[in-house]
């Protein structure tokens, strides 16, 4: 009976024996299982590290691009504004040597008419001065026939 006892506590240890191998066994298929998924949550991770990297280099790149951008709008926007008063300038110059010219053209139209005026005024003198000196040759004419007339 003990020989029987002792076979079945033997066949009850390798029973309990193999039941520890199986879990033993199942528990290193667990782990290594557990251990290729943390190896590839590391390989993830790995993997979103240097695309926050690359996105943070982006990142930078894009700002250095706005600053340089911001810069060159404030410098088009003095540009502009100085480009802005120039024209401004030239308009009010503009202006001012249309109202001179105007101006000018007023004056020389009167000058024209005088120069007109006096032209006519100069004219009608000299017909006066040819009637007065054609009569003055007349009447020397006369006074030389009269004279001759006396003479005689």
């Amino acid at each position: 009976e003990t020989i029987r006892q002792v076979g079945r506590y033997n066949d009850e240890v390798e029973g309990e024996i193999g039941v520890t191998k199986r879990a033993a066994h199942k528990m290193e298929e667990t782990v290594q299982n557990l251990e290729k998924g943390k190896k590839e949550q590391d390989l993830y991770i790995d993997g979103l590290n240097e695309r926050i990297k690359q996105l943070e280099g982006d990142l930078s790149l894009s700002d250095s691009r706005l600053e340089r951008q911001r810069e060159k709008t404030a410098d088009a926007k003095t540009m502009l504004s100085e480009t802005n008063c120039e024209l401004e300038n030239l308009s009010f110059e503009t202006k001012q040597l249309v109202q001179q010219w105007k101006s000018s053209v007023v004056a020389l139209k009167r000058r024209d008419e005088a120069l007109t005026a006096a032209t006519n005024a100069l004219r009608e003198a000299q017909s006066s001065s040819k009637d007065v000196k054609g009569e003055a040759d007349g009447l020397k004419r006369e006074i030389a026939a009269k004279t001759a007339e006396k003479e005689k």
